[in-house]
């Protein structure tokens, strides 16, 4: 029997496994991943993209990397502009490749410059496309997608007004189930009687918040226990700079500091599921499984995400009550950190939100704003299409 390829591809991995997840078990799909062998240029570790596709799902991945379009707004972004456009010119090229050897019967993408030479040659050929958008403000990237899609996806309804509506679907953002199931037992040697925070930022990690927590680590580890995603980028070394300053600490406080430089899908259910009180970047994942765990957090948008996505997102979750946004500027100290986790763990402790509701209730009201069928609902669309 001959199996219908589907080719994922995309910027936001996380959804996309959330997805296949419900995808696994139809017997005649056969799964290609397309992406990003590493998720910084100069960085000459595997991503945790890549590592996630070959060594847990098993499945084949084409290495792809294209270009995005940029606004040039002097000379040094001007020469960026041009660098950019040539590799999303080779991104073209390469694409046309890709979509002539795999022969894929439906390309579903997850945004991001690296999806849309995919998603045109796709649609050139007669391929189905579907795209799913994240973020409540469009990218350029899927704007584009869309053009060349037969379906779109969404996870917000303000998302709606972007997209042509005979083609839009409301269907809320994939959640991956990894977040509501403990499997593993990481935090074991953690002290009970305090509050524990879970520093990451994204699969990627965040320099700018790594830089930072660096500073008070040692301090915050007399009132709370932490788990520090570091990233494994080899232009920052974070992960080694985090190993290293917990080799320097006590006994007791090594043992109150994780570090890890990925968290793998057996460990996130434990380490989200424990954790009282999150310090993130604002991608629209984080935000979906903030609102699904009901957790408190303290989230640094990034600036250059585009049209500010990231800032809305946060700007979502304060209005919640959910979250207390810091801006990431040259101004933002490891004292902002500090003393916004100080306020967090009163909170917390009163059992209270940031917007001085009852922590319970708001809560509640997180998990009403979200869709926690969305890769069902999402499979099912895939399913309809192919049959």
């Amino acid at each position: 029997m001959n199996k219908k390829k589907i080719l994922i591809t995309g910027g936001h991995a996380t959804p996309a496994f959330a997805v296949l997840d419900e995808l696994l078990n139809e017997e005649n799909y056969e799964f290609i991943w397309v992406g990003e062998k590493h998720n910084q240029r100069g960085n000459k570790n595997a991503s945790a993209e890549f590592l996630t596709v070959t060594e847990n799902y098993k499945l084949k991945f084409i290495e792809f990397n294209s270009g995005k379009l940029l606004r040039a707004k002097d000379l040094a972004s001007f020469i960026k502009f041009f660098y950019e456009l040539f590799l999303l010119i080779k991104g073209f090229i390469g694409g046309f490749f890709v979509i002539l050897s795999v022969r894929p019967k439906l390309i579903l993408t997850f945004g991001g410059f690296n999806a849309v030479p995919i998603a045109f040659w796709g649609r050139v050929f007669g391929k189905k496309v579907v795209t799913h958008e994240q973020t409540v403000v469009s990218g350029m990237a899927n704007r584009l997608i869309a053009k060349f899609a037969n379906k779109i996806l969404v996870s917000w309804e303000d998302s709606l007004k972007f997209f042509p509506e005979n083609k839009t679907i409301l269907t809320g953002n994939p959640i991956r189930k990894d977040i509501f199931e403990i499997k593993s037992n990481l935090l074991h040697d953690f002290d009970k009687s305090k509050p524990t925070i879970y520093i990451t930022g994204g699969n990627q990690g965040a320099h700018e918040i790594n830089k930072r927590v660096f500073e008070i680590v040692e301090k915050l580890l007399d009132s709370v226990n932490i788990v520090h995603q570091t990233g494994n980028s080899t232009i920052t070394d974070d992960f080694q700079k985090a190993s290293n300053l917990r080799e320097s600490l006590s006994e007791e406080k090594r043992n109150h500091y994780i570090v890890k430089d990925y968290i793998s899908s057996e460990e996130i259910g434990e380490v989200l599921n424990k954790s009282d009180l999150l310090i993130s970047r604002a991608g629209a994942n984080t935000v979906a499984e903030i609102l699904a765990l009901g957790k408190l957090a303290i989230l640094i948008p990034i600036p250059w995400a585009s049209g500010g996505e990231q800032d809305k997102n946060a700007n979502y979750l304060v209005s919640i009550g959910l979250a207390k946004k810091l801006i990431q500027s040259n101004n933002l100290t490891s004292h902002d950190i500090e003393s916004s986790i100080n306020q967090s763990i009163h909170l917390i402790n009163e059992g209270r939100a940031f917007n001085d509701q009852e922590l319970f209730e708001v809560k509640l009201k997180a998990k009403e704003k979200i869709n926690l069928n969305a890769s069902q609902d999402i499979a099912k669309v895939i399913k309809d299409i192919l049959n």
